[in-house]
């Protein structure tokens, strides 16, 4: 599935979340509860019908258990490396209770665990590669994101990024 070729890289990136609801079957926000290493964390993700996710939903309910990997949707270009070690997940204030964004847009913090480039496998989004890396950060949780090429991150370093936290289902876990 070339929506999901980069699935390979962020092998050992996936979590395990129990689903608490979910607006529609087809396109909505998903409330999930997330194991962490820290605890369980509640969140609320916006998921659409792409291929993986409508081959599982027909079969989920809700407090089954999902295996997905997250993805933070950003176009942030003022990203700025952080002096102190930093791990969160939170709201973005400037979107709560939003009625157009809803609770899904977050600011997350942590520690760049590894940068590949966007992923182009049938040349359409030549534009999108020209421009990104895509990044695995450690907020918490795991999180692919983008990370223009003209800001000067490494992994390792620290970052702070806003956007819209994004859960792809890759299926349920028995």
């Amino acid at each position: 599935n070339k929506l999901f070729s980069n699935i390979g890289v962020i092998t050992g990136f996936g979590l395990s979340g129990r689903i608490r609801s979910t607006d529609t079957p087809e396109e909505g926000n998903l409330k999930l509860e997330v194991d962490t290493q820290r605890g369980k964390l509640d969140l609320e993700c916006f998921i659409y019908g792409d291929e993986p996710y409508k081959l599982h939903i027909g079969n989920l309910k809700i407090g089954d258990t999902v295996k997905i990997v997250f993805y933070l949707l950003s176009g942030d270009g003022s990203l700025k490396k952080l002096d102190k070690k930093v791990q969160s997940l939170i709201l973005d204030p400037d979107c709560k209770n939003n009625p157009y964004r809803g609770n899904i847009d977050y600011i997350a913090s942590g520690q760049i665990l590894r940068i590949y480039p966007y992923p182009n496998p049938d040349g359409t989004r030549d534009k999108m590669a020209k421009i990104y890396n895509r990044a695995i950060l450690d907020c918490g949780i795991y999180v692919d994101t983008v990370i223009p090429k003209s800001v000067q991150i490494k992994v390792g370093d620290y970052i702070p990024i806003k956007g819209r936290l994004d859960a792809h289902i890759l299926g349920k876990v028995n």
